[in-house]
């Protein structure tokens, strides 16, 4: 019986550390994404202003903006994952 209950702990402790690691992924792919999201709206702007599309331009400052809050929250999620990591190996 008392086996039984430490293998479940260890299943259980083995599960939550893979978590954060998936976590830790999914937060970092957020965050290229967000980055490919500035490129892009940096990319629209310049061609906007090239061409005198000021349709592209103000498409760009939106996209920019969008860009800007996800790669925040991004990075705040990111960093609470990464705390969370630590703190289980402390």
């Amino acid at each position: 019986m008392e086996q039984e209950k430490q293998a479940l702990k260890r299943l259980r402790t083995d599960a939550e550390q893979s978590t954060p690691s998936t976590s830790e992924a999914d937060r970092q792919n957020e965050a290229v994404d967000a980055e490919r999201m500035l490129k892009n709206a940096e990319l629209l702007i310049e061609r906007g202003m090239k061409q005198k599309n000021f349709g592209d331009i103000q498409s760009g400052q939106v996209l920019l903006m969008q860009a800007r809050e996800k790669m925040t929250a991004s990075m705040k999620r990111l960093e609470s994952v990464n705390k969370a990591k630590k703190n289980e190996h402390n």
